[in-house]
Order: C-alpha cells, then sequence, then structure tokens
C-alpha cells in the first residue's frame, strides 16, 4: 500500500520564515525539504520514541 501524505498548514512569523528562506538561500535548497528536514530531525529525536526502541 503507498504511502499517503500528509499536509501541514500553520501560521509563522514573518522573521521566522524571513530567516528560514535565508537559511535555504545559503543551503540551495527548498522551503519544502528544509521543513521536511526539521520535522524529520524533531521525531527521530523525541525522546518518547526513544523509550520505546529501548
Amino acid at each position: 500500500m503507498a504511502a499517503r501524505s500528509k499536509y501541514l498548514n500553520f501560521p509563522i512569523e514573518a522573521a521566522d520564515h524571513r530567516k528560514l528562506k535565508l537559511l535555504c538561500l545559503h543551503r540551495d535548497c527548498t522551503l519544502k525539504s528544509i521543513l521536511q528536514e526539521i520535522v524529520h530531525s524533531y521525531v527521530e529525536n523525541a525522546p518518547e520514541f526513544k523509550k520505546e526502541e529501548s
């Protein structure tokens, strides 16, 4: 069965948005890819999931 994508839609402060866009320019990536990386990293490092692995 193919994985289904879910979409996140939330407000963000203008200053934070500018910083993310600038970071994307420095890393030569898209806003979508950097946000996916942030979410993935956050979930991978969540202590709630670390307990399950033990």
